[in-house]
């Protein structure tokens, strides 16, 4: 999925899941990707705001794309059976 957030939301409807976050406020395992896209200095800014939507795959699996500025940044596909 790399559609830019309001294409998403328009094509799979409202996600399973949102949530919102500064990208320097502890990243969780699942999120740890996302610093690769960023500079060190980015992300010690405190600046950083993403957006993470869930949408159900299938019946197996969840996907989750992490937006900044509206834009995709990473996505995930994972069994929905996975905990973090």
């Amino acid at each position: 999925m790399t559609l830019e957030k309001n294409e998403a939301l328009k094509r799979y409807g409202k996600p399973f899941k949102y949530d919102g976050f500064i990208l320097n406020d502890g990243p969780l395992e699942f999120r740890i990707e996302l610093l690769n896209f960023y500079s060190k200095e980015e992300v010690l800014s405190n600046s950083i705001k993403i957006e993470e939507l869930t949408w159900e795959k299938d019946s197996l699996n969840f996907i989750t794309v992490w937006y900044h500025k509206m834009k995709p940044k990473d996505v995930y596909i994972w069994d929905k059976r996975t905990e973090f």
